[in-house]
């Protein structure tokens, strides 16, 4: 959890030109069981898209700004049953997807910011 550095948790941050952090802006994600993140930014737009899973169902979940990360907004995307992969963001153009596979099928949703 955020600030507690004995707890792990799945967080967003911008980085320095050396790689570190800017401390003022990490922040955990809003989902306790968030796994396996994936991030893409694009001007001013960011997109953190996730897994959440709650026993046998997992959940497609995306945190988006239009502000480059200064706040967000949470949407879900999707959710499945049975076995799934870690999603991903991708980009062509001004049009950004997150992919994520299941053992039924590809799901592709469009990021509407």
């Amino acid at each position: 959890k955020q600030g507690a550095e004995d707890e792990a948790s799945v967080g967003y941050a911008r980085r320095r030109p050396d790689g570190s952090p800017r401390l003022e802006t990490v922040r955990a994600l809003p989902d306790e069981r968030a796994e396996h993140d994936d991030v893409l930014a694009s001007g001013d737009h960011v997109a953190v898209v996730w897994r959440s899973v709650d026993g046998a169902r997992s959940t497609l979940k995306a945190w988006l700004s239009t502000d480059s990360g200064q706040t967000f907004r949470l949407v879900v995307l999707g959710s499945v049953t049975g076995d799934n992969d870690d999603p991903r963001l991708a980009q062509q153009g001004e049009r950004m997807v997150a992919v994520w596979r299941n053992a039924k099928e590809v799901q592709v949703h469009e990021i509407k910011f």
